[in-house]
């Protein structure tokens, strides 16, 4: 407790407006026309965007977004993004051009966005509840028959269009796993009554789907859930209580599944999610990702793995992208410094864990910075002792 007051501490007397190349994403996205065009969210940070598979990296609308307010990320057509932000659904790109969906009801936050086919969905909250709307970026949004919940979850089949969400009800706090075929009516295909519940869709086709059981007792345990029937029935797979709260990551790729935990663990399952088999010492610590076609793509813990982006190949290997602003695994290791508006922090400030050769900031940097990287370089060992991971890294 004492150590985690400290970080909390020195956190909070950080720059607000500034970071280093050592930030962590909770979203990344790939967009659906162009295949090396990828977005991100940098977890409270700000928006980020690669037009060449990650080899470099923009930041995206600094000055017009409010970082924090950003919720969630998808890349859309044309070098666009949809983001889900404190004030709806906001289409940005890279001109920074950026315009709020019209459609939605006044004083909406959006939280959760998938892709539909031709459309996005998004979960919304206003007026005390909220609901799913089916967004077109050239039209805008509609309120699907979906509403008067809260939207905890969303995701979509990219096979055939399906749409599922968890709710909760913002009385009873019963959960509600929902689906849609049509893009607009949502029927009730499994419910948890007692309250006692929290359930994410973490991923679905058209009918595989993996769920996500957090309790709301402290005494219970998480719980991944699995469905071969559409949802209509589930069994218990894997449980463990060390993951990101509120959900593990996790990234499918046919029959090949990772789950991964807070602490840089990793978990593989190579049937589907039936089964899970610790992997941490091959795997990357995932924290997030996307699929389109071949390709896959996780965001990953770089306390633990020393980088930021892992490509899967073909079902052989992860290969290292390299940090957010660095070309390479290696080049991360070097002393750096990021600049943002006019504030200038030590590569690493962030989340560096052993990526600095020294903990002191290179000369051109503010000084008064070396003293906040102490405890987080701390914290990366510990994370580091945690999970061995590839080879590739800082």
């Amino acid at each position: 407790m004492t150590f985690a007051l400290s970080l909390w501490l020195q956190l909070s007397v950080l720059p607000a407006l500034a970071h280093g190349n050592r930030f962590s994403l909770s979203t990344l996205s790939i967009s659906p026309d162009e295949p090396d065009s990828w977005w991100g969210n940098a977890n409270g940070w700000g928006v980020v965007h690669t037009v060449d598979a990650g080899s470099s990296w923009t930041w995206q609308c600094e000055e017009g977004l409010g970082t924090q307010s950003v919720n969630d990320v998808l890349a859309w057509e044309g070098g666009t993004a949809l983001l889900a932000t404190a004030d709806g659904v906001v289409l940005v790109g890279p001109s920074c051009a950026r315009s709020a969906l019209p459609g939605l009801p006044e004083s909406s936050v959006a939280t959760v966005l998938t892709r539909g086919v031709g459309v996005a969905f998004a979960a919304v909250y206003a007026d005390g509840a909220g609901g799913v709307y089916r967004c077109d970026p050239a039209v805008g949004c509609s309120a699907t028959s979906l509403q008067g919940l809260y939207v905890k979850s969303l995701r979509s089949s990219e096979e055939d269009g399906t749409v599922w969400a968890t709710t909760v009800d913002p009385v009873s706090l019963a959960a509600g796993l929902w689906v849609s075929e049509d893009n607009d009516s949502f029927r009730l295909a499994q419910e948890w009554p007692a309250g006692d519940v929290d359930v994410r869709v973490l991923y679905a086709d058209s009918e595989r789907v993996l769920a996500w059981r957090l309790p709301r007792s402290d005494a219970a345990i998480p719980t991944l859930l699995f469905s071969a029937d559409g949802g209509a029935t589930f069994a218990e797979v894997f449980s463990d209580g060390v993951y990101t709260d509120p959900v593990p990551g996790l990234l499918v790729s046919g029959n090949d599944v990772w789950l991964g935990s807070e602490l840089g663990r990793t978990w593989r399952s190579l049937d589907g999610g039936r089964h899970f088999f610790e992997s941490s010492e091959t795997d990357p610590a995932v924290r997030c990702g996307d699929t389109r076609g071949v390709q896959v793509l996780a965001c990953t813990d770089h306390f633990a793995d020393g980088f930021d982006i892992a490509v899967w190949h073909g079902g052989s290997d992860w290969e290292a992208r390299g940090c957010l602003d660095s070309a390479t695994p290696e080049s991360c290791a070097a002393d750096t410094c990021g600049l943002y508006q006019d504030a200038f922090v030590s590569a690493g400030a962030y989340g560096g864990g052993l990526c600095y050769a020294e903990p002191e900031p290179p000369s051109g940097c503010s000084a008064g910075q070396d003293a906040s990287l102490l405890p987080l370089l701390f914290w990366g060992v510990l994370r580091r002792k945690a999970k061995a991971g590839p080879a590739a890294r800082c």
